[in-house]
């Protein structure tokens, strides 16, 4: 089992200054910092689900390969888990859609 670190995370690992405090033995003010997480609202990243749409129904390790929309090695890296999922219907405009694309197009909203 894996568990995600969130190093390089600015919403879960940067700290904002967020005022001072009085240091009661030496009476010199320090510097108080909070998590950026704990000062706004945010979602939890590990509750996040991960889709995605295309205009063919393979799964999207395969639509991620073919379109080049993610760094080939983020998306190999992904590989078991992007070809379990099958891709949201997209929605399509016939006029714009290039002619070695027509043949594939098979999960359209």
């Amino acid at each position: 089992m894996m568990h995600p670190n969130f190093h390089g995370s600015f919403t879960q690992c940067a700290t904002a200054h967020v005022g001072f405090k009085m240091e009661q033995s030496t009476n010199k003010l320090q510097d108080v910092y909070k998590p950026i997480s704990q000062l706004m609202p945010m979602a939890n990243p590990c509750d996040f689900e991960i889709s995605g749409w295309d205009i063919n129904s393979a799964d999207l390790f395969t639509a991620c390969k073919r379109s080049h929309v993610l760094e080939p090695t983020l998306v190999n890296a992904l590989k078991e888990d992007l070809e379990k999922i099958k891709p949201l219907s997209a929605v399509l405009n016939p006029e714009f859609i290039a002619a070695n694309q027509s043949d594939r197009v098979d999960n359209i909203f």
